[in-house]
């Protein structure tokens, strides 16, 4: 019996169906799964890592609240000590002012009473050399006048 190229043998077939049911059953036991297996622990590892890293993540996070809280409570503690720096400045200098103008008050009326001293002491010591002399210009304004 002579047949055409192209013939479908029965037995052949099944054969064939048999072997490919086969290799299906000897792959997806020997390679799928454990590549499922190398897959799931990889995606394990991965999701074990991005826990961690958004752990640290929120922890950095809260680092840095931390930190800027504490900048800005320094930053006040800052102001509040240059402030009170400030006051206590500006109070000394009011005080150095009031002691200077008291120690140039006493200065001043010091002054004055050694003006007054030293200008009663002139005048004592002025006062007969002045009334010899005003009586002579007296008593000339007096002939002065009579002529």
């Amino acid at each position: 019996m002579t047949q055409g190229l192209v013939a479908i043998n029965s037995w052949t077939f099944l054969a064939q169906m048999l072997n490919l049911l086969i290799q299906i059953v000897l792959i997806r036991k020997f390679l799928l799964k454990p590549i499922k297996e190398v897959i799931a622990k990889r995606k394990a590892i991965s999701d074990e890592e991005l826990a961690v890293a958004r752990k640290s993540r929120a922890e950095a996070e809260a680092m840095k609240a931390e930190y800027e809280s504490s900048i800005a409570n320094a930053k006040a503690e800052a102001n509040e000590i240059i402030q009170t720096a400030q006051k206590a400045a500006d109070t000394r200098g009011e005080e150095i002012v009031a002691a200077a103008e008291k120690h140039a008050a006493s200065i001043k009326a010091k002054a004055e009473t050694d003006i007054e001293q030293m200008s009663s002491r002139t005048r004592s010591a002025a006062l007969p050399w002045i009334w010899p002399a005003r009586s002579l210009s007296v008593k000339s304004a007096k002939r002065t006048i009579r002529l």
